[in-house]
């Protein structure tokens, strides 16, 4: 039974006003409270603050993303499958990352799981400069051969020292997360339905050219008879069909992140 185009074209234009809401949320998102649970979790961390790796970087990311894959579903008649998965991976990474940091309500665990993300951070951007210093320039600047030292030192003293305001051991915060941990624990502890994991895996399968990704593209069949190019035409209505589902799946995930956000920026010290 083929795809309704009709029903599809209505779900992408209810999905491009949900994601608009969504970029609304996030402007509109107010201050924190005094004393807030996450401004207390910032004093713990100062140097690598909870706050800014989510506001400034996993938000942003994940709203991008989704942004632009809800653009390229309805922006062009010829479906740009393989961009389109890669697009919805970093959406559903990005924002599961979000929700996975701030799921729990103990704030030891969720600075650990925090801090275990800025470790694997410090590590991707030491070995990131090294390969600056091996190109000698960045953007057109020359970079100073210590630079990627000092920054590297600084930032990890910043969480060594978190870590021992929280008594952690180096080998609980040593441990990087698995991206599949990671989305596989933010849809448990959030109550997110399972298919998000498979969602996530047919969107790196795609996004990285693996072989069985194939089975996922819906190319025509040969000739374009007017059998064909109605059989084309459901085809793409499919596949647009079941961007759709990962998408709504993914702003789901993302939605829940923002919620524990405002609880964390709303809650103060003495009610968390």
């Amino acid at each position: 039974m083929g795809v309704d185009a009709d029903n599809v074209l209505v779900r992408v234009i209810t999905l491009n006003e949900a994601v608009m809401a969504t970029v609304k949320r996030i402007s509109t998102l107010p201050d924190p409270v005094p004393d807030s649970l996450i401004a207390a979790d910032d004093r713990v961390c100062p140097g690598v603050e909870l706050s800014s790796h989510i506001g400034h970087h996993l938000v942003p990311s994940a709203i991008d993303h989704i942004w632009y894959l809800t653009s390229s579903i309805s922006g062009t008649r010829n479906f740009p499958v393989f961009g389109a998965f890669t697009l919805a991976r970093s959406t559903i990474e990005t924002a599961s990352t979000m929700l996975w940091v701030m799921a729990p309500y103990d704030r030891r665990t969720r600075l650990m799981r925090h801090l275990r993300l800025e470790v694997a951070n410090v590590n991707a951007a030491r070995k990131m400069m090294q390969s600056q210093n091996e190109v000698g320039t960045f953007m057109g600047y020359s970079v100073a051969p210590d630079a990627p030292d000092e920054f590297v030192a600084g930032r990890r003293a910043a969480v060594m020292a978190a870590a021992e305001r929280l008594e952690l051991s180096s080998a609980e915060i040593e441990r990087p997360p698995t991206i599949t941990s990671i989305i596989k624990e933010a849809a448990q502890e959030s109550g997110e339905s399972p298919q998000v994991f498979l969602d996530w895996q047919i969107a790196s399968g795609a996004a990285h050219g693996k072989s069985w990704s194939g089975l996922l593209t819906l190319r025509p069949k040969e000739g374009w008879g007017s059998e064909a190019r109605r059989k084309a035409d459901t085809d793409r209505s499919g596949g647009i069909s079941m961007m759709v589902d990962i998408a709504e799946r993914s702003l789901v995930t993302l939605g829940r992140g923002l919620d524990r956000l405002e609880e964390l920026r709303a809650t103060t010290e003495t009610a968390g």
